[in-house]
């Protein structure tokens, strides 16, 4: 993989409209010229990305130098990563209903599949002790230790879109559901739906606090669920395809490459 980083000579800063009290700023860092199918950032700032017309699976450190790599048949375009935990990625194919654990060297824990999953299910770390995932129509919440199994109530709908990934994101107490081409949904602790978003164009979702962001139509917008509307943040007029964030980077893929930002703070 060819990786050419950037480093700024001038500091460029862009303000992200978040609403009328605040705006985010951000840096540009670097990039890496790569395309990829996905991006991920945990919470010590590596990166994980799959390259696109490839078969590998890359961890970078945070200053994307390679800390692991390997590749496998398995991977494709379609899958879906769990970076909450560091130590215990979780990474779900859902063209084989497989769920692999692997641990932060990415050397494989567990390889399990699950029987009542099918094209739209998805899954994730609910906690350190439970499992949160959507199958059979429904978000479910289980114990790891003990298998109890918690269930919210069926969902019924029609899909717009084909072959595209569903996302489930969790801060341990609400639930974020995408199902790419149908909408969104957010479920509370409860596992009662919260609200409902019908849009066939939310490609991808993020989580960070309690705060959800989403890509739609190559724009990023912040939800503002309580304000009812959705704000428009776009770092940059290129049409992003993926994206990734956590308390300290703002990730962006477009079809070249991935930028990185730093997000200096939030300024009244």
């Amino acid at each position: 993989m060819r990786m050419v980083k950037y480093i700024l000579s001038i500091v460029f800063i862009l303000i992200l409209k978040i609403d009328n009290a605040q705006s985010l700023k951000l840096d540009l860092k670097d990039s890496l010229a790569i395309s990829v199918n996905e991006v991920y950032i945990d919470r010590l700032n590596q990166i994980y990305v799959f390259p696109k017309n490839t078969t590998d699976f890359i961890k970078l450190n945070e200053n994307l130098s390679i800390n692991q790599k390997f590749s496998s048949p398995f991977l494709s375009q379609y899958i879906f990563l769990d970076v909450k935990d560091p130590m215990k990625l979780l990474l779900y194919l859902p063209q084989f209903n497989n769920v692999n654990i692997y641990d932060e060297s990415l050397a494989a824990i567990s390889d399990e599949y699950f029987s009542d999953f099918n094209s739209e299910s998805t899954i994730c770390f609910y906690n350190s002790t439970q499992i949160c995932y959507f199958a059979n129509n429904k978000i479910n919440v289980k114990n790891i230790n003990n298998q109890n199994l918690q269930s919210g109530e069926q969902i019924f709908y029609s899909r717009k879109k084909l072959n595209q990934v569903s996302q489930i994101k969790t801060n341990g107490r609400d639930i974020y559901l995408l199902l790419p081409g149908i909408g969104l949904w957010h479920y509370n602790a409860f596992l009662n739906i919260e609200s409902f978003i019908e849009d066939y164009e939310i490609d991808r979702i993020e989580l960070m606090d309690d705060k959800l962001y989403y890509l739609k139509s190559g724009q990023i917008y912040l939800r503002l669920e309580k304000e009812f509307k959705d704000i428009l943040i776009s770092p940059s007029i290129v049409s992003i395809e993926r994206f990734a964030m956590n308390k300290n980077y703002f990730i962006a893929a477009d079809k070249h490459s991935v930028k990185r930002y730093i997000i200096q703070s939030i300024t009244r």
